[in-house]
């Protein structure tokens, strides 16, 4: 029985349960909404951003609770949660002008650019006086500039950007601007008050800290880079690009010692946080090699006995003994490591760590249920994501791939291999625009490192954007003053575009590097810049020179290339005697000689060479080809095909080899025996451009049905905005097969503009133009196709032929061999 006060607490109780029972959702949100404004009042935002989720499980429309759940989160530093919230506000209410803005600037510090421009663009609708939107348009014209390596426009609106910043100093998005094209000019030092400035307001970006890094390395400030990077590890001590920048620097100085006494006081107590090991491991590996670095990993193991530190430094063990060689043991002893290890991130980071291992020994299937593992409990994991998207793009389903890669970014949006991911998915489906953002998105969050930045400046010069090539290594270069590559690959472009000051500043750099394949690299481009200004003789003192202080058969070639270009044979044939004098067996200057000996139509002594070559060694393809393509040349193609056959059996993995007879087995009309070859080169390596085009042109060839189109569609797609005929006529023939006639029009147009003389490419648009019922112009093309094939057995030549008799009459005063109407634009 109830006493007096129970009574009253169960009337109370009651009460309280029946007004809750009545109580509706949105009256619900409103009171978690009331009680969360009254704990951020408080000071309370923990409790607030609980109480404003119970408004979002009551009503996930709450205008006013979402924005302050996003501004909570942004002003916390939470970027992706705010963002994410921001972004549902925006698909909500899509007028909400500061919602839009608030997008733009995150999606500029972040560099992706296309939701900038998306949300960029709303921002200045809807606000077009407000100046941060302003600021926002200022830094979208800008990238715009940049990415077209226009100088000009760059400085112009850089301008603007100064003038606006003058007058209002906090906006942010004015000031990197400025930064930026303070970076890029003469004297990047200049930008380092503007970056301090910058800091004031947020002095935990990273990408503030790597710019100001890289204006200091290119000012050649050492001391001052050495200050800033050991700040930016202060700040960032888990972040690679910081890590891996900062024991770059003490290797550059030469001071091995102590920078590991550096770096192992950083990380501190052996049993504690790991990162700062990681590393030092690193770095001792780099500065000391493999064993010392395993004795380290070692050392650590013993120290951290029996704790989940012990399992990390167990798989970095593991690591050691894959890249050695060692990969059965490799993954043993990551598996026993995961057999008592709990679910955590760590141990999630080893299941990922050893899905990479069994990929890459082909385990595919294994690899794949450690990934599910991972991501069956953690749905964003970043690393499982990426893993998961390689194996999409490489399985031409670059649409999956996005979809993780999407999610990945939105939690790490500085990770290089997400970007560069992203860039590979968005080329496989054909969007050249996109991959050239995330590629750009890679270079600048790296700090210009090396690979990610060579991996752009060749996608730009593919594209035909050789300034913004150049711009991009040069930033490289200023950077990672060390590299021979980057230096080397700028050296040559500017050689192409008969910069011969710009060429020697390299060269000078190179010889200021010090190593031997830095003067290799300088004395090369110095010889390019000899022939340029028709100095060949110096050019080829300059080649003879490397090839005598110790160069390989390379250099020997590329001497004996250069004389034979100027007319020089007698001089090619002395100078290669010499050196076979001094090595009478070297394989490959051997090799060369037989290639001499063709070249002065000494056809029999080029051959037995090669025959006793390839009974040296059968594995070596350059022999195989060499001989194949003498035999072929002088009409002895049943010898030629037994050479390649056999080579092939030698070395059955060629590519190759595996191209050359591919190629063979399509001149022939084996389409079948062409199209398994290709399958296998291209299983081998799907990102091949070229194997990819053939592989799909020949699929096309043979569909019989939609999903044989589909397939062939799949593989072409990445071709969808290339320049190239061949890779256009592929592209448009598939179109057209699959009935999108109108669409393929322009790529079989562009393509048959350039190569007018194949006649499949005639035939190809002949029956375009049969398809869009433009009779004359299908009569005119369909016409060529037959002329220029005359004799040759080429199976669409028939189908050319029964279409043509089935056109109607050509109309009074039109030939059958009228031309075609002027060709429409390339897409």
């Amino acid at each position: 029985m109830l006493n007096r006060s129970g009574v009253i607490l169960a009337a109370a109780l009651s009460s309280v349960l029946v007004l809750s029972g009545c109580e509706s959702q949105e009256d619900k949100a409103e009171r978690f909404y009331r009680s969360a404004l009254a704990l951020i009042e408080q000071g309370d935002e923990d409790r607030a951003l609980v109480e404003l989720r119970n408004v979002f499980d009551n009503d996930g429309f709450h205008q006013e609770a979402r924005m302050a759940y996003a501004d909570i989160n942004l002003r916390r530093g939470n970027v992706t949660e705010a963002y994410r919230h921001y972004l549902l506000l925006a698909e909500q209410y899509p007028d909400l002008g500061e919602v839009r803005l608030t997008l733009a600037e995150l999606a500029i510090e972040q560099g992706n650019w296309d939701e900038a421009e998306r949300h960029g663009a709303e921002a200045l609708r809807l606000l077009p006086d407000d100046l941060r939107a302003q600021a926002v348009d200022l830094a979208l014209r800008y990238h715009g500039a940049v990415m077209a390596g226009d100088e000009a426009r760059q400085e112009e609106v850089a301008r603007q950007a100064r003038i606006l910043l003058a007058a209002h100093d906090e906006l942010g998005i004015a000031r990197r601007v400025v930064i930026h094209r303070l970076v890029s000019g003469p004297n990047p030092v200049d930008a380092v008050p503007v970056i301090d400035r910058a800091l004031q307001d947020d002095p935990d970006s990273l990408d503030l800290h790597m710019t100001k890094f890289r204006a200091l390395v290119a000012a050649e400030d050492m001391d001052g880079t050495g200050a800033q990077l050991r700040e930016m590890y202060r700040l960032f001590p888990d972040n690679e690009e910081v890590r891996s920048s900062l024991v770059r620097w003490h290797l550059i100085q030469g001071d091995s010692a102590g920078a590991e006494a550096l770096l192992r006081e950083l990380a501190g107590d052996p049993t504690g946080a790991t990162g700062g090991f990681v590393t030092l491991i690193d770095f001792i590996r780099a500065a000391r090699g493999a064993d010392a670095a395993r004795a380290e990993i070692e050392s650590l193991v013993k120290a951290n006995e029996g704790t989940a530190n012990a399992d990390l430094y167990r798989t970095l063990l593991a690591g050691l003994d894959y890249e050695a060689g060692k990969a059965d043991e490799a993954v043993a002893a990551i598996e026993a490591v995961l057999e008592t290890a709990p679910d955590s991130d760590q141990t999630r980071r080893i299941k990922t760590t050893l899905a990479r291992m069994l990929s890459d020994m082909g385990n595919r299937v294994g690899a794949r249920q450690r990934v599910e593992e991972v991501l069956e409990v953690d749905q964003g994991n970043v690393d499982a994501l990426k893993l998961r998207a390689a194996w999409a793009i490489d399985e031409d389903r670059p649409g999956d791939a996005i979809v993780d890669l999407r999610t990945a970014l939105s939690q790490e949006p500085r990770d290089i291999e997400v970007l560069t991911l992203m860039a590979e998915a968005h080329q496989r489906d054909g969007d050249l625009d996109l991959a050239g953002e995330r590629l750009s998105a890679a270079a600048e969050v790296s700090n210009f490192a090396v690979e990610p930045s060579l991996r752009y400046a060749e996608f730009l010069l593919a594209q035909g954007q050789a300034t913004a090539a150049e711009t991009v290594l040069s930033d490289s270069r200023a950077a990672n003053p060390a590299s021979v590559e980057v230096a080397l690959r700028l050296g040559q472009l500017w050689l192409g575009q008969n910069n011969l000051p710009g060429v020697e500043q390299v060269a000078a750099q190179l010889d200021a590097i010090g190593s031997d394949a830095a003067k290799d690299a300088a004395q090369r481009l110095r010889a390019g810049l000899a022939f340029s200004s028709n100095r060949t003789e110096d050019g080829l003192e300059m080649l003879r020179t490397l090839a005598d202080q110790g160069g390989g058969a390379e250099d020997v070639a590329r001497a004996v290339s250069a004389m034979l270009r100027t007319g020089s044979a007698e001089e090619a044939r002395d100078f290669l005697d010499q050196r076979l004098s001094d090595s009478p067996d070297d394989f490959d200057l051997r090799l060369l000689d037989a290639g001499l000996m063709a070249s002065e139509d000494r056809i029999d002594e080029s051959e037995a060479l090669l025959r006793e070559l390839i009974a040296l060694d059968p594995t070596s393809e350059r022999a195989t080809m060499q001989l194949y393509t003498l035999l072929a040349r002088t009409n002895r193609a049943e010898e030629a095909t037994a050479v390649l056959d056999a080579g092939l059996a030698a070395s059955p993995g060629s590519q190759q080899l595996s191209w050359m007879k591919a190629a063979e087995l399509e001149r022939s009309g084996d389409i079948d025996g062409a199209i398994a070859i290709y399958q296998s080169m291209y299983d081998a390596n799907s990102f091949n451009v070229v194997v990819a085009n053939n592989l799909a042109s020949l699929l096309s060839q043979r569909a019989s049905s939609a999903e044989d189109l589909d397939r062939a569609f799949a593989i072409a797609k990445r071709l969808e905005d290339s320049r190239e005929p061949a890779l256009m006529d592929t592209y448009g023939w598939i179109l057209a097969q699959r009935g999108q006639h109108a669409e393929a029009l322009p790529y079989l147009e562009g393509a048959a503009e350039s190569l007018g003389e194949d006649p499949v490419v005639s035939f190809h648009l002949g029956m375009t133009y049969h398809a869009l019922g433009r009779t004359e112009e299908a009569r005119a093309a369909l016409t060529r196709a037959l002329d220029l094939a005359g004799d040759r057995p080429i199976p669409q030549m028939a189908t050319a032929r029964e279409t043509l008799a089935a056109l109607p009459a050509a109309p009074a005063g039109l030939s059958s061999n009228s031309s075609a109407a002027e060709p429409a634009s390339a897409p």
